[in-house]
Parts: C-alpha cells; sequence; structure tokens
C-alpha cells in the first residue's frame, strides 16, 4: 500500500519557480505527505546545464539535459512543466500525456494557445492536466470556475490579473511617479522583467482571460485574439485627472458572454470607488467572477512570484495524486452544447474616457459634440480648464457606446481644423 501511494515525479525546469516546487515536496515533503496521505518522490530533474548555480541544491543524479530521460520513464506517472515558452514546453506536455502521463503546469502561453487540443489529449489517454498556477497565483480561481460554480451560468469575469502592471499603475496613483519611474522601481524589487513588454503590454494578461474564458464559457480563444492594449501610454496627466473624476485607471481583463457572442478585451479602465477592484493595489491580483445565480464572487491575493506559483503547482500535484492512486484520471472539457463565436472588437460596448488636445477658440467643443451626436455616442461629462495658453485639453467622459461608432467619431474629430491632438482614450467601467 506504501508503494501504491508513492507518486513518482519529473520536474521539467528548475528556475525561480521549479526550485519552489522543488522545496516544497522535498525539505517540505514529510508536512504535505502527512496531510494528503501520499509521498512525492521526484526522480529526475530536466535542466539544459547541470552546472548552473541554482536555488535549489538536489543531488546532481537526479539531473537529465534529455527530455524523453522523463517522459519515457513508465515509473515516472506525473509531470511537472516549469520551463516557461511556448516550446519545447508544449511538445513536452503533449508526449507526456500521450505515454499517459499526468501533466501539471504554470504556462499560461501554452494553454492559452494549445489549451483545447492538450486537454483532449488527456482526457483521451484518462490522464490530467492541470493548470491552476498559469493563472493569478496562488489564488484558486480555475478549479471554482470547473467544479464550485459548474452548476451556474457565467455571465463576466472581471479581473486584474497581472501584478506588474497593477504595481506600476498603483505607483503612478499614490506615489505620483512618472510610468518610466515606476517601472523601474517595479525592476527593482523583482515585479518587473528586464523586458517588461509581455506584461506592459497586456499580452499577459490576455492569455489569462482566455484560459479563463475557456474554463467558463466553453470557448477556446488563443491569447492572441482577445483584443489587449497596454499601459504604455498612460500619462501621470491621465493618472491625475483620473482621481479628480473620482476613478483610478487599472489594467482590466474581461470576458463576458451575451446572446449575440462573447467579448474579451484586455484594456486600462477607469474603476469607480464603488467597484470591488478599485481598491486592489500594489502587486496584487483579483478577480470578479458573476454567476446568473451565484451573483459576484471575488478571488483575491497574490498573482505572481516563485512561492505563490508553486503554492498552486502543489495543489495541483495532490489533486492529480489523488486521481493517480484512485485510477480515475481524466477530466470532460468544457463545452457549450452551442458553440459561441467571439464578437468583433467594433461591436463592443463601452464608457470611455476621452482627452482632447484643441486650439482653445469659439466653437470647438460645440463642433466635437456634433460630430459624436452623428455617430450616436454623447457625453456624460465635459471638463475644460480655465486657461491662457493657445492649447488646452477637454475631457469627455462618454455614455455607453459601441467601439466602431467611438472610433469613427474620433476619426472624423482628428480632421476638425481646432483638434491638434486624440491625446487618450480609455475605458471606463460602470
Amino acid at each position: 500500500m506504501k508503494d501504491k501511494r508513492e507518486i513518482v515525479i519529473g520536474l521539467l525546469g528548475l528556475g525561480t519557480v521549479g526550485s519552489q516546487v522543488y522545496h516544497a515536496l522535498t525539505e517540505k515533503g514529510d508536512a504535505l505527505s502527512e496531510k494528503t496521505g501520499f509521498t512525492y518522490r521526484i526522480k529526475r530533474i530536466l535542466v539544459r546545464n547541470p552546472d548552473k548555480a541554482r536555488q535549489a541544491k538536489p543531488p546532481r543524479e537526479l539531473f537529465v539535459t534529455q527530455a524523453n530521460e522523463i517522459l519515457e520513464d513508465p515509473e515516472i506517472k506525473l509531470v511537472i512543466e516549469v520551463l516557461g515558452g511556448l516550446q519545447p514546453a508544449a511538445a513536452h506536455i503533449e508526449k507526456a500525456l500521450e505515454h499517459g502521463k499526468s501533466v501539471v503546469t504554470a504556462n499560461k502561453g501554452v494553454m492559452a494557445t494549445h489549451g483545447e487540443k492538450l486537454l483532449m489529449l488527456a482526457s483521451k489517454h484518462n490522464a490530467d492536466l492541470f493548470f491552476e498556477a498559469s493563472v493569478a497565483g496562488a489564488i484558486p480561481i480555475l478549479r471554482p470556475l470547473q467544479e464550485s460554480m459548474a452548476t451556474d451560468r457565467i455571465l463576466q469575469i472581471v479581473g486584474i490579473v497581472n501584478g506588474t502592471t497593477n504595481f506600476i499603475l498603483s505607483q503612478m496613483t499614490h506615489e505620483g511617479k512618472t510610468y518610466e519611474e515606476a517601472l523601474k522601481e517595479a525592476q527593482k524589487l523583482g515585479y518587473a522583467e528586464p523586458d517588461p513588454t509581455f506584461d506592459v503590454t497586456g499580452m499577459d494578461a490576455a492569455y489569462k482571460i482566455a484560459i479563463l474564458a475557456s474554463l467558463a464559457f466553453g470557448h477556446y480563444a488563443k491569447g492572441e485574439e482577445v483584443l489587449h492594449e497596454g499601459i504604455q501610454g498612460i500619462s501621470s496627466l491621465d493618472i491625475l485627472h483620473a482621481k479628480e473624476l473620482g476613478y483610478r485607471i487599472k489594467l482590466i481583463a474581461k470576458a463576458q458572454c451575451e446572446k449575440d457572442g462573447l467579448s474579451l478585451l484586455v484594456a486600462p479602465t477607469l474603476i469607480p470607488p464603488n467597484h470591488p477592484l478599485y481598491n486592489v493595489e500594489g502587486p496584487y491580483n483579483a478577480i470578479l467572477v458573476r454567476g446568473e445565480r451565484l451573483g459576484d464572487i471575488m478571488f483575491y491575493g497574490q498573482g505572481a512570484g516563485g512561492v505563490p506559483t508553486s503554492t498552486a503547482i502543489v495543489s495541483d500535484v495532490v489533486h492529480a495524486a489523488k486521481n493517480i492512486v484512485l485510477g480515475t484520471s481524466g477530466k470532460s472539457i468544457p463545452k457549450l452544447d452551442n458553440p459561441i463565436s467571439l464578437r468583433s472588437p467594433e461591436s463592443l460596448l463601452s464608457r470611455f474616457y476621452l482627452r482632447i488636445q484643441v486650439e482653445d477658440r469659439p466653437g470647438t467643443l460645440a463642433s466635437i459634440a456634433q460630430v459624436f451626436a452623428e455617430e450616436e455616442a454623447s457625453f456624460s461629462a465635459v471638463l475644460q480648464r480655465e486657461n491662457t495658453a493657445r492649447l488646452t485639453d477637454i475631457l469627455f467622459l462618454t455614455h455607453t457606446v459601441r467601439e466602431g461608432s467611438l472610433q469613427r467619431a474620433l476619426l472624423r474629430v482628428r480632421k476638425l481644423p481646432s483638434v491638434k491632438e486624440i491625446s487618450a482614450i480609455f475605458r471606463v467601467e460602470s
């Protein structure tokens, strides 16, 4: 019985997250075994260079440089993938599943690109594919969507799912830092990578909302299909204006299912004080799930870093171990009876914040308002300060409008003689 309950593991990668996973399964393995009833033995670890200095110090004989030594080992029943990147990670996961091994991964890129194929493969080979750590670090969100909320119809998911950008925007909002200063601080504290492009462009959040949508709505959108905008264009001036209007700017990921399809979006958004995401600051994540019967449910916690991510991975390892021992591996693939399609960006509805630089002369505001009215867009608020300069900014908050109508209006406004620049366009969450 003791041997049957031993879970033999192959670990792909030993970086920051991999080292924390190794630590949790070895140095803290006794406590984990006592809680779960299983023992966990890491038999082999895939690394590029066995001689590289690492945070974790496994016995050297565990290291292998060829993935097949793990993927084709019949004793290894569970593979943990923490390599990162699309390839060779996706190929390794695919091969592990084909050999009937269960897989735990934190790889959002792989799951947002190849998730449907890999989940089908897992089901075919009676294996598990768990990926809780791919979205929001230690926050348990994927399993509740699959299990706890399975009896309800999900209407909307909206959240802050990238800690890097949330930290940067928090520094700009509360410390008065510029984008460049806040980014440097994030890099100094380890919240941002040396190359932060994946985070600040919104691509990381796009992958995550695609994964959430696949579980909530049964639509497997690829991360690249998600309309996404980053935070690089947010100025200190817009942060200040948002505060004066009673809002904070956050990078919001949103998935919403409606009769005419599924909308997926990542964009800087003005959040009002009565919204649950308004006070989520620093490197924290928060996800609000709206159910038809359950109403609003909020998930909040640390969304990145080696320890939070490894915690989610080890949780998945425990679930996979249970299925391996009980012989109940294999999960159903979320699908809707009537498949839904992605709505086009032009059809999406939102309120908007606009900052338009104009020549301060009579009739300018009226001409802008006329263009918007002709495109079936209207304003809920307009703000222009008294000034003596030749150029001035006018701030607009729109009523709910279709993206296509807004873009047509802005295209015409740009051609007005008195308009010098559309300086900022951000969405406004109601």
